[in-house]
């Protein structure tokens, strides 16, 4: 199955695609677009969906799990869509732990930077709304490559969260649109190509009685 996450087929190594935004319900949001019913997205405590804005984190309560486990080797990549996050609350984002981490949020510590993580961690300014993430070593900010590279750093990291860094109490408040995880590193092209198609992921694009199935013509 292809989509917006592997554009139609070009882009390998795509584990787990969720799309909140468009969705025809709070459970078709859950679906792993990528493979359904492997690493289907569940609710820890569901968080509030809208077609038109997705999943919305109340920042104490609301996280979902999806079972997916990635190994601690930097040859992993992860894009978050984020939207309204809040610059007085906890944008923690999508995480699968913190010390190492796998981590990726738009605010990180109150003089509003963001976190991207894949070992270590790297600093970018703060994300109100876009898309981030990481590839690898390297970090990504609405597209484009964030300054330095993420350190390695031993240890395990548990179950992908999302609303929820897998740690500490920190939970995301704030919007989610999209995610995508992959068991490859991406190169800056396919984040760039990646970035636009999350981007531009409406509302509008999903025919409903279809939208747990397939994604392809959402484009």
């Amino acid at each position: 199955m292809s989509g917006w996450w592997d554009n139609d087929g070009a882009i390998s190594g795509c584990v787990a695609a969720y799309r909140a935004i468009g969705a025809a319900s709070l459970a078709a949001s859950y679906v792993n677009l990528a493979n359904p019913g492997t690493y289907d997205a569940a609710p820890g405590t569901a968080p509030s969906f809208d077609a038109s804005t997705g999943w919305t984190f109340n920042g104490s309560t609301q996280y979902l799990t999806t079972g997916l486990t990635p190994d601690n080797t930097q040859g992993w990549s992860m894009l978050v869509r984020f939207a309204n996050n809040q610059t007085n609350g906890n944008p923690w984002g999508v995480g699968a732990g913190q010390s190492p981490y796998f981590v990726v949020a738009p605010q990180f510590i109150p003089d509003n930077l963001m976190v991207l993580g894949n070992g270590d961690f790297i600093t970018a300014p703060y994300l109100v709304t876009g898309t981030a993430g990481f590839a690898g070593n390297k970090g990504y900010r609405a597209g484009s490559q964030v300054t330095g590279t993420i350190a390695t750093q031993a240890g395990t990291f548990g179950a992908l969260r999302i609303g929820w860094d897998a740690d500490d109490g920190a939970k995301h408040k704030g919007d989610i649109l999209a995610v995508a995880v992959y068991n490859s590193v991406l190169t800056s092209g396919q984040v760039s190509t990646l970035t636009t198609l999350m981007d531009a992921l409406t509302a509008q694009s999903i025919v409903p009685h279809l939208a747990a199935h397939t994604d392809w013509w959402n484009r």
